[in-house]
């Protein structure tokens, strides 16, 4: 009874029997007729269940969903009769991505663990007498939600995406082939790409450039930390080596334990300024 509360308070179970209903008859022991089911549960990993970050196998199917909601979104919210202002478009995709991703969880399908929710069609095969149960969760709901964020904001931008669903009246899928690659040859196109970027910089040393301001040239190991290289530059006040924003960048991230990406990526304007934020409490910390 414990193991079945701990489940439930983790996860929110959904069982889909098959088509017709029906189940398996057999006789028990005494002979007598019974029903029985199979019931196919996910196998979680512990990437599943606390990640943060939506798990590689689940990427592709992650992206379709986002653009299924934001698809369908801008298709109820269009009118016919005008072009939408750049504030409606933005408010419909603070609304999707802050609140259309409820009801998608781990189904085990085919032998493997498989997202399943809203806009994602995967073929169930289920025998007679067999079920389904979906896990799901306010983690899946959080990981969908940055994604989408991710797509509108980082990857394709508020205005083109809306641009593309004018021009064609739809969001294609194919954004999730081209431009977000999360789907097919891309996506391990992508990883391959940055597996040779982090093999490269373990092996060689980064050097910022010298700017005509004065600035010391500052080398950037692979580790994150910093020395200089030309001693005969200036220093910061008190005598303290100065660095550009690009060597304070790596040695922050090198000091919170996150790749350079983490503070380096693409953002909008109001996200820099969290960061920023956020950053400052992390340095005051350290302080104290």
């Amino acid at each position: 009874m414990m193991k079945a509360f701990v489940l439930s308070t983790f996860a929110k179970f959904v069982i889909s029997s098959s088509a017709d209903g029906s189940m398996e008859v057999k006789r028990n022991e005494d002979g007598r007729l019974v029903q029985q089911m199979k019931v196919e549960a996910p196998i979680m990993t512990e990437e599943d269940q606390y990640g943060q970050v939506m798990p590689d196998l689940y990427r592709c199917d992650s992206c379709k969903a986002v653009v299924f909601h934001l698809d369908q979104a801008l298709t109820k919210r269009q009118m016919k009769s005008r072009r939408m202002h750049e504030w409606e478009y933005n408010e419909l995709f603070e609304e999707t991505c802050d609140g259309a991703f409820e009801g998608y969880g781990l189904k085990f399908i085919d032998g493997k663990n498989t997202l399943s929710g809203p806009g994602l069609k995967h073929e169930d095969k289920i025998p007679a007498g067999g079920a389904h149960i979906q896990m799901g969760g306010k983690g899946w709901t959080n990981r969908l939600s940055a994604i989408c964020r991710s797509l509108v904001y980082e990857n394709i931008g508020e205005d083109e995406l809306y641009e593309k669903f004018y021009t064609n009246r739809k969001i294609s899928e194919s954004l999730c082939y081209e431009e977000m690659a999360q789907c097919g040859t891309s996506l391990k196109s992508k990883k391959s790409k940055a597996g040779n970027k982090k093999a490269k910089s373990k092996a060689t040393s980064v050097a910022s450039p010298a700017k005509s301001t004065g600035l010391p040239k500052v080398e950037v190991k692979s580790d994150g930390s910093t020395t200089q290289t030309n001693k005969a530059n200036k220093t910061g006040p008190g005598g303290v080596e100065a660095i550009d924003a690009y060597s304070f960048l790596k040695s922050m991230a090198h000091d919170d334990g996150l790749d350079f990406d983490a503070y380096s990526g693409k953002r909008s304007r109001q996200e820099w300024e969290k960061l920023i934020v956020s950053m400052a409490g992390k340095i005051y910390s350290r302080q104290v």
